[in-house]
């Protein structure tokens, strides 16, 4: 609200960005982040990407109210089924 300035480390511990990466390491941190976009179900994404954009206009409740009726009919898709899948048929390690 004071329109101060802060630096990177401060905008990451406030949570306002999730990485903080020098120069000589941004273009790995973009491919890491890029790598975990790509691993996700494409409608997931968009659908996603459209409450995203819902919630900044809509009263708290609403913002709820949609994001169930999505989440609901993202079952129609089949991603989260073969999320899960692989979640549950992922190696483990070996017990010690």
């Amino acid at each position: 609200m004071t329109a101060e300035n802060i630096d990177a480390k401060t905008a990451l511990n406030w949570g306002l960005v999730d990485a903080v990466a020098s120069p000589t390491q941004l273009d790995a941190e973009v491919e890491k982040l890029v790598q975990a976009l790509l691993a996700c179900g494409q409608q997931a994404l968009v659908a996603q990407k459209k409450l995203m954009h819902q919630w900044e206009e809509l009263p708290l409740k609403d913002s709820i109210d949609a994001t169930i009726k999505v989440f609901g009919a993202s079952f129609l898709t089949g991603e989260p089924q073969h999320a899960m899948r692989e979640f549950v048929n992922r190696p483990r390690p070996p017990k010690t």
